[in-house]
């Protein structure tokens, strides 16, 4: 891990390739929470408020913002204190966001889809939960952010 060489100027290139590869995971996992964010934007009128919150719930849970956004900006933290401070920040305003939602689908009858002034409320909250990620993603650097990248084809999926 990277706070067991933190602070010492002789760590192998062994320990800091592998944390490299566990950061470009965790970006890859970022990337898989802003995939899954466009594929419930795309479904908000279609599915009823208790299924959204289920869905909504399990990219939090199953993808863990909070931890991958920690770790990543853990990893920074070693060059650069003042962008992992930043990642820091949009992590927490994103799932704040998203968190917002997942109240605001409890206020609401789940067996049905969102009605027109919900659905502007929960368009409104996840594109705003989508820009801080979307902030997160553009503080990664490019080279670890296209390995990222490479994982999300890999994998089936691609962020761009």
């Amino acid at each position: 891990t990277i706070s067991s060489f933190h602070g010492t100027t002789h760590a192998s290139n062994l320990d800091i390739k592998q944390s490299r590869g566990q950061f470009q995971l965790d970006v890859f996992y970022l990337l898989k929470i802003r995939s899954a964010f466009d594929d419930l934007a795309s479904n908000l009128e279609s599915i009823p408020a208790g299924r959204l919150r289920t869905i909504l719930k399990s990219i939090l849970n199953g993808f863990n913002l909070e931890v991958h956004s920690e770790a990543a900006s853990n990893y920074i933290k070693t060059y650069d204190t003042h962008t992992a401070s930043q990642i820091k920040i949009h992590a927490r305003n994103c799932k704040e966001y998203a968190f917002s939602m997942v109240e605001f689908y409890d206020s609401v009858d789940r067996r049905h889809v969102l009605e027109r002034n919900q659905l502007e409320f929960a368009k409104s909250a996840l594109s705003a939960a989508v820009y801080e990620l979307d902030l997160i993603l553009k503080l990664i650097p490019s080279e670890d952010r296209n390995a990222a990248d490479l994982l999300m084809l890999q994998f089936g999926h691609s962020s761009s």
